[in-house]
């Protein structure tokens, strides 16, 4: 199912609130916080792989990436942030054009916010990940959650096969290619995911960038996206 189509907002209430291994009363406090680990996003890969804490120049950093995308900024802030790479689109994003309000072109991956712009860093390649669909062409994302919650729904878009990574990411370089409510959250360690499967156009092989929203429907308005590097294996 849809979960939104652009020009109107599908209201479909469902699910309960799940934060810090407990269920929230409506109305209650909520947050939802995570990212893209499985093809991992790419400021959870340069979390994980650390050495940003010292030298202060990046140069313990070890992926060439990671440390170009360090060094915009000098400022370990997106990779601390790793699961808070996020805006606040008006209305809840119930439109495509108010998500790109909220996050435009050239700070996609950096979920809108300046600080965290190395993450749109285009001077340096980022490592795609082999990935490679199942016997119904769909690819397997799982998130890690710190904090879930739901209801909450998810838009998948795929770089188009125009765009080469030598510049940073745009609202017109993408296709939209999955769209619906969030899973309910499976117990993990050492987080809660979700899992989902979104189609790959047939046609669709080598390098790619999948971009990731996903969007808490409670009044704290939250949304949070990430950019993955891919290379699809046919």
């Amino acid at each position: 199912m849809k979960r939104h189509v652009d020009g109107s907002a599908v209201s479909i209430l469902l699910g309960v609130a799940v934060a810090a291994g407990g269920v929230l009363a409506p109305g209650g406090p909520a947050h939802a916080h995570g990212a893209l680990a499985s093809p991992i996003a790419r400021q959870y890969l340069c979390f994980k792989e650390r050495g940003y804490d010292w030298p202060a120049d990046g140069s313990g950093i070890p992926g060439a990436d990671c440390r170009q995308a360090y060094r915009e900024t000098m400022d370990p802030w997106p990779f601390q942030q790793w699961n808070e790479v996020s805006a606040n689109p008006q209305d809840k994003g119930d439109t495509l054009e108010k998500i790109k309000a909220a996050v435009p072109d050239g700070l996609l991956c950096a979920g809108g916010d300046a600080r965290k712009r190395g993450l749109d860093q285009a001077t340096q390649p980022w490592r795609a990940q082999p990935v490679t669909p199942d016997a119904q062409g769909r690819l397997e994302l799982v998130w890690d959650l710190t904090q879930a919650h739901n209801p909450s729904w998810m838009r998948v878009f795929l770089s188009k096969p125009s765009y080469d990574g030598s510049r940073a990411l745009r609202w017109d370089d993408l296709e939209e290619i999955y769209n619906d409510d969030a899973p309910q959250p499976v117990p993990g360690t050492p987080y809660p995911t979700y899992t989902v499967k979104v189609p790959l156009p047939a046609d669709r092989a080598g390098r790619a960038v999948l971009y990731h929203y996903w969007q808490r429907d409670d009044a704290g308005n939250e949304g949070f996206f990430n950019c993955t590097d891919i290379d699809i294996q046919r």
